[in-house]
C-alpha cells in the first residue's frame, strides 16, 4: 500500500503537468491567434511582431515563468486571469457584443486562472512533502 508521501508526489507530478500543459497551450494558441489575425489583416511586417507580442509572447513569457518558477508563475497567471476579466469588458463594451466579451473572457482569462490554482496547490503540495522529508 502506497504511503501518503507517496500518492501526494504522484499528485504533485500529475497537477503540474497538466498545469503546464494548459498553460502551453493558452499561450501558444494565443500566439498563433495573434500570427493569423494579423496576417489576416494584411498589417506590415513591423506590425505584425506588435500584434503577436500583445498578448501571445507576454503570454509565452509567463508560461516559461510558471514552468521554472511555480509560485511566481502561479502568482502572474493569478494576475493575468483576473486583470483580463475585470479590464477587457470595460475596455470593450462598445465595440463587441456580449457574447463576443463573454467568449475572450472565457477563452483568455479563464484557462490562466486555472492553471494559477493548479500551481499554487501543486507548490503547497510540495511544501508538505518538503516537511515530510520526500521530494519528487
Amino acid at each position: 500500500m502506497a504511503s501518503f508521501a507517496e500518492i501526494l508526489a504522484i499528485r504533485c507530478r500529475h497537477t503540474r503537468t497538466i498545469a503546464r500543459c494548459l498553460t502551453l497551450l493558452w499561450a501558444g494558441w494565443w500566439v498563433f491567434f495573434g500570427l493569423s489575425s494579423s496576417f489576416n489583416a494584411g498589417v506590415a511586417p513591423a506590425r505584425v511582431l506588435l500584434h503577436i507580442a500583445l498578448p501571445g509572447l507576454i503570454f509565452l513569457l509567463t508560461a516559461a515563468i510558471a514552468w521554472r518558477w511555480e509560485n511566481l508563475g502561479a502568482k502572474l497567471l493569478l494576475w493575468e486571469g483576473l486583470l483580463v476579466f475585470a479590464c477587457y469588458p470595460i475596455i470593450t463594451w462598445e465595440a463587441n457584443t456580449l457574447a463576443t466579451i463573454l467568449f475572450v473572457m472565457l477563452t483568455m482569462g479563464l484557462p490562466p486562472l486555472l492553471a494559477s490554482i493548479l500551481l499554487r496547490s501543486n507548490w503547497q503540495r510540495m511544501r508538505i512533502l518538503n516537511l515530510l522529508g520526500r521530494t519528487s
